[in-house]
């Protein structure tokens, strides 16, 4: 099912859209579409995993109740200790 959004452009992008629904015989929307579809199959298994990480820490703080710094907070500090892990883990 389809679902209407709205994005923003400069003016120099907007010019390459048109040119390049105009070059393609198609709408605007299909070469977006296109460009999407062109960028997920170029992802690797990282960036997926990585991609799948993020939907389910949204998903989680949608659900904790927790204020936006505590969770920024509570990642930052995360951050530091798996930093710091890789750290004493080379030497």
């Amino acid at each position: 099912m389809l679902k209407k959004t709205t994005i923003y452009l400069s003016g120099a992008d907007l010019e390459i859209l048109k040119q390049l629904s105009f070059l393609n015989n198609t709408s605007m929307t299909e070469v977006i579409r296109q460009g999407i579809q062109n960028l997920c199959e170029s992802m690797s298994s990282a960036e997926w995993k990585a991609m799948e990480a993020l939907d389910n820490i949204r998903k989680d703080i949608k659900n904790s109740g927790r204020s936006s710094k505590e969770i920024r907070l509570s990642a930052l500090k995360a951050q530091k200790e798996v930093r710091g892990g890789k750290k004493t883990g080379r030497r």
